[in-house]
């Protein structure tokens, strides 16, 4: 695990996030990080080598206030504890350079935020593994109509449902086969029971 220049890899992380965007079913937008290969030269880059080769990285945004976390990208097949090792590397150097502040970006409160957008459990349990000093952002309206109706269209920006419309479906008619297959004959159950398999 090591800082790299972006600029040195950048084909490579271009294919990287690429796979990612395909096993995903598209890259979010608005608020949420995309790969662009601009921005990725000016950003602290953590690659992760597998075997010697790149399976994925993570990039930090960088400015007078800290380091921001915003690209998480890598390649399916990667171990287990990667992306861990790779945060909790750059974690040491933000320290060695005395970096006064990293974050790791926001998470959805479940504790007020509607169950249909606060269903992030694993992105919280992988921030939580770092023992974070969580610090609450807001979302601000004049009066309730606005609250909900601004906090509509900021999920579809986020979603971006109608670029992503295409890649989503064939990610669906792609892997919905092989989930299936390769689904423990449990888990087939619990769906057949319309409830979703719990994973790790």
């Amino acid at each position: 695990m090591r800082a790299v220049d972006g600029g040195a890899y950048i084909e490579t992380m271009h294919g990287i996030a690429r796979d990612w965007a395909r096993a995903h079913g598209s890259e979010l937008g608005f608020s949420m990080g995309r790969f662009c290969p601009k921005l990725i030269g000016r950003q602290r880059v953590f690659l992760i080598l597998q075997d010697g080769c790149p399976r994925g990285f993570v990039t930090f945004l960088t400015g007078h206030d800290g380091w921001h976390l915003d690209l998480i990208r890598y390649r399916s097949g990667l171990s287990d504890g990667a992306i861990h090792m790779a945060v909790v590397a750059a974690i040491g150097a933000a320290h060695t350079e005395c970096i006064a502040q990293l974050s790791l970006a926001c998470v959805p409160d479940p504790q007020s935020t509607p169950a249909v957008w606060a269903n992030r459990r694993g992105l919280s349990q992988f921030k939580r593994s770092f023992a974070p000093v969580w610090v609450g952002r807001y979302h601000c309206a004049p009066n309730r109509i606005a609250f909900w109706l601004s906090g509509f269209f900021i999920a579809l920006a986020v979603q971006r449902p109608v670029a992503n419309l295409p890649l989503r479906l064939l990610h669906v008619i792609k892997l919905l086969p092989l989930e299936l297959k390769f689904m423990p004959k449990r888990d087939k159950r619990r769906l057949q029971h319309n409830q979703r398999p719990q994973k790790s």
